[in-house]
């Protein structure tokens, strides 16, 4: 297993050792441990004292995403929950929140593809994500009315069950805002660019 390395707070010199205390200031030695205790100490909080949300008190959020119901002839805005992703360590960020999806999918597990790009391959400045059903396309059933009737075209690739889009809040991926009519014009670009 590999460690990750951080610079000394004193010489900067890279270290996997760390204050036991806040686990978040990097030392090379317990010398400079002990020489930068007086300065540190004001600023050092217990790893213990950070309040992580448990399992019965998981953060749920919802933000605002794009349906294409198999069965009706437009696409519509929904309420999607999301549970907040775990921390892996102290040190780290949380991953993307994962959205709850199972109002739409059951208890399948939909697939997802990003969508970065639009027209003419310009790079898309709130990335989308793309949910379907792994299982609907394999047996090619039911063909999704809305992104048929969205296309509007008959040699547009068919979708089938239920397609649900989110949009990132930049294009570092980390995180969901409300999906918008503007999103529509990249998704279309999107369906139609998928042909046979």
């Amino acid at each position: 297993m590999s460690s990750i390395f951080y610079p000394c707070i004193l010489c900067a010199t890279l270290t996997s050792l760390w204050c036991s205390r806040c686990q978040g200031t990097f030392y090379c030695c317990s010398e400079h441990l002990r020489m930068d205790w007086p300065r540190h100490r004001a600023q050092c909080i217990p790893v213990s004292q950070f309040a992580y949300p448990g399992p019965s008190e998981e953060a749920h959020i919802t933000v605002t995403g794009i349906l294409y119901p198999p069965d009706e002839a437009r696409p519509r805005f929904v309420e999607i929950g999301l549970r907040q992703a775990p921390f892996k360590s102290a040190h780290d960020t949380p991953e993307c929140p994962i959205p709850l999806l199972q109002p739409y999918f059951g208890d399948e597990h939909p697939q997802n593809l990003i969508l970065a790009k639009g027209l003419n391959g310009i790079e898309i400045r709130f990335p989308l994500q793309i949910w379907y059903s792994p299982m609907a396309f394999q047996t090619m059933f039911p063909i999704n009315r809305a992104v048929q009737h969205a296309t509007g075209v008959p040699n547009a690739k068919p979708w089938y069950g239920p397609v649900i889009v989110l949009k990132f809040r930049s294009s570092k991926k980390a995180g969901f805002t409300d999906a918008g009519t503007r999103d529509f014009t990249a998704l279309l670009d999107y369906f139609l660019s998928e042909t046979y």
